[in-house]
């Protein structure tokens, strides 16, 4: 649904979790490298459809004292 890109919080892209609501299913994801600058991060991503596309909307979460894991 989602690959790992160089883009900041997208180098790793685990722990997914999908909710539908008001038409669109959100996929959040935890991702980076949580050991460098900018650490870890939660990002959602949304689509109309269950198996996408999906289009990466913004990282909700973040920070270098790890946020959680979304799922």
């Amino acid at each position: 649904l989602l690959t790992p890109t160089q883009k900041p919080y997208e180098k790793i892209v685990e722990g997914p979790f999908i909710i539908k609501r008001n038409g669109f299913f959100y996929l959040f994801t935890s991702g980076d490298d949580c050991c460098t600058d900018p650490f870890y991060g939660v990002s959602v991503a949304r689509s109309k459809f269950l198996f996408g596309p999906y289009e990466r909307h913004e990282v909700i979460l973040k920070g270098k004292d790890n946020p959680g894991h979304n799922s």
